[in-house]
């Protein structure tokens, strides 16, 4: 590979990265605005198993709900939809949440991220 082309290759994938960051930026203050789906959907998608929870709590604020350990986040009062997650005007469902786990494998309470899931709870 030719330096041209290894320069060229690490613009592109820096460019991916900082379109990712901005993204991940951008739905963050969404989310703490708003509480958005939209948002909290989006940053779901974005975390990884082993983030601190301080980078977390940096992107969504303080958890609302500690249930067993477990931090929740939840979407905006606008609720979800059976038809479309984001339109409040059909049948109300329930709302988007989005479920962390700080705990390892034996139960201990980490302060890294070990796994998560973003799930509709409803009526």
């Amino acid at each position: 590979m030719t330096m041209l082309a290894r320069t060229l290759a690490l613009l592109i994938l820096a460019g991916g990265c900082s379109a990712e960051i901005t993204l991940l930026e951008d739905a963050s203050a969404q989310y703490r605005e708003t509480k958005s789906y939209s948002s909290l959907e989006s940053i779901s998608k974005q975390l990884r198993k082993g983030m601190a929870r301080t980078e977390i709590e940096a992107l969504l604020g303080k958890g609302n709900w500690y249930p067993n350990d477990l931090v929740v986040y939840f979407s905006d009062k606008q609720e979800v939809t059976k038809n479309n997650p984001a339109r409040e005007d059909d049948d109300v469902l329930g709302n988007w949440v989005l479920f962390l786990d700080f705990k390892d494998v034996n139960g201990r309470m980490t302060e890294r991220l070990q796994s998560w899931n973003l799930e509709l709870i409803g009526e």
